[in-house]
């Protein structure tokens, strides 16, 4: 239904509208599509797929003045919405108060959208005027990818490269470091990581607007506290110095070669 009835009807009516040279198609699926949510894998699957392939024929149609455009809409004040902020209060123990707010504060203009709003953008892409605007993505509600944060970001750009050259000039600075030196380290990441791992859950909720807590601790924290763990385990054996078989001319008579490692310089 999310996939396939859609492309079927564009099929079905695009090269009557190619034939006109005129035809507007407005896709409205989700913000899900760029933002996939926990429990709507195979709807988000769907929609990103319509959406993809909705781009590649945009661009075979444009010279017909036909154009197809998509809306993600996110967080809108819809009932569907007040459904989720009952589940989501409901869930956590919480007065529904708190989840809008948390909700809200997720997206930059800390409100959610009106449908009246959605409504104007799609009337926008619908006139006959537009015939320059095609295979656009408008995303609603949300709010996340905006030139707001962007422009954010690439302020923030010279502090988060001033921070990574003193990273670079530490690890130049210490040269080789010991077997127990990494394995402490590996150490006190894993234990940062399981001391701190509800302030990662609630920021990544944070972040995506509503990601429950298990999702997170299982896609992100477990993997890590594997990865690390496996790490400490095998980092003095890793480390040790081993001996390598060499072929002719350097392995004449008499040589012979070891693998030790250590940090580059």
């Amino acid at each position: 239904m999310n996939m396939l009835t859609p492309i079927e009807l564009i099929q079905r009516v695009i090269d009557g509208m190619a034939a006109r040279k005129f035809g507007r198609i407005v896709n409205i699926t989700s913000l899900s599509v760029k933002m996939p949510m926990a429990g709507l894998d195979l709807s988000s699957g769907a929609r990103a797929g319509l959406t993809a392939f909705l781009a590649g024929v945009a661009r075979e149609v444009a010279d017909k003045n036909v154009t197809i455009n998509s809306l993600l809409p996110g967080n809108f004040d819809t009932a569907r919405l007040h459904a989720g902020l009952a589940a989501a209060a409901k869930d956590r123990g919480v007065p529904e108060s708190t989840i809008e707010q948390e909700w809200r504060r997720a997206i930059p203009a800390r409100r959610f959208g009106q449908v009246s709003e959605l409504g104007q953008t799609c009337r926008v892409s619908l006139q006959r005027t537009r015939g320059l605007h095609h295979g656009s993505e408008h995303r609603h509600g949300r709010g996340r990818v905006s030139r707001c944060i962007l422009r954010c970001a690439m302020n923030e750009s010279d502090e988060a490269r001033r921070l990574l050259e003193a990273q670079r000039a530490a690890v130049q600075a210490e040269g080789f470091v010991e077997p127990e030196v990494r394995r402490g380290r590996l150490e006190r990441a894993i234990d940062l990581l399981v001391t701190h791992q509800r302030a990662i859950c609630e920021a990544h909720s944070h972040d995506f607007g509503q990601r429950p807590e298990t999702l997170t601790r299982f896609v992100d924290i477990l993997p890590s506290l594997s990865s690390l763990k496996y790490a400490r385990r095998g980092v003095r054996r890793w480390m040790r110095p081993r001996r390598k078989r060499i072929g002719l001319p350097a392995g004449a008579p008499g040589v012979r070669a070891q693998i030790v490692h250590q940090r580059w310089a």
